[in-house]
């Protein structure tokens, strides 16, 4: 009789044990789908920061595409330097707010064609104090770069008619949201450049340059 009351307290402790077992993985998993649920509304509610530049100055407009004021010059300046100026803005189209915390861009010519195994040149990011952008698209950020040309160079980047050159805006910046104090980052290449004789934009530049996290 005491080896069957031992039987039973052993099956007993067993089917506790085995229940037991089974309720904290139920609750791990309940935990695990709260996580996971509560990271894709977190994702749903982020703020998705992106750049859209505007076109370089003296860059052809359709009203104007016939006519030889557009950039690059069809004519020679009268005085030096030249210089070119591109403008973007920064939008944040999530449903929260970013505050922008780090942002480097660079204003590059480069030779034609452009390929996906450049690898990423970035100057220093600048600190930023920090920005704030609205979400939703709403009240965006303007920012510009310009770039100086000496004759020798004005003379050189007539090569961009011939389609051998472009001129190519990249950079990244680091932002925060305000759910759940996540660090994010853009990273970002535009290229304008001619080819076949008429003038052309991509928004997305070399793979290598181009991250949203």
């Amino acid at each position: 009789m005491p080896n069957w009351l031992s039987v039973i307290a052993w099956v007993i402790a067993a089917f506790v044990t085995l229940r037991t077992l089974k309720f904290l993985k139920e609750q791990a998993q309940a935990a695990t789908g709260n996580v996971l649920a509560t990271h894709a509304l977190a994702n749903l509610e982020r703020p998705w920061v992106v750049i859209y530049p505007r076109k370089p100055s003296y860059w052809p407009h359709p009203e104007v595409f016939k006519r030889s004021s557009h950039w690059p010059f069809t004519e020679t300046p009268s005085e030096y330097p030249v210089t070119v100026e591109v403008a973007w803005d920064q939008f944040n189209f999530g449903r929260s707010p970013a505050l922008v915390a780090k942002f480097s861009a660079s204003l590059r010519l480069w030779d034609m064609p452009v390929t996906d195994d450049l690898k990423p040149d970035y100057k220093p990011p600048d600190d930023v104090a920090p920005l704030f952008l609205a979400p939703n698209g709403e009240k965006p950020h303007d920012s510009r770069l310009f770039k100086t040309l000496s004759r020798q160079e004005f003379l050189a980047i007539r090569a961009i008619r011939a389609g051998e050159k472009a001129i190519v805006l990249y950079g990244s910046l680091e932002y925060e949201d305000t759910i759940e104090n996540d660090s994010h980052k853009t990273r970002f290449c535009m290229l304008w450049y001619y080819k076949d004789g008429r003038p052309f934009y991509s928004p997305a530049g070399p793979k290598n340059y181009i991250e949203f996290t």
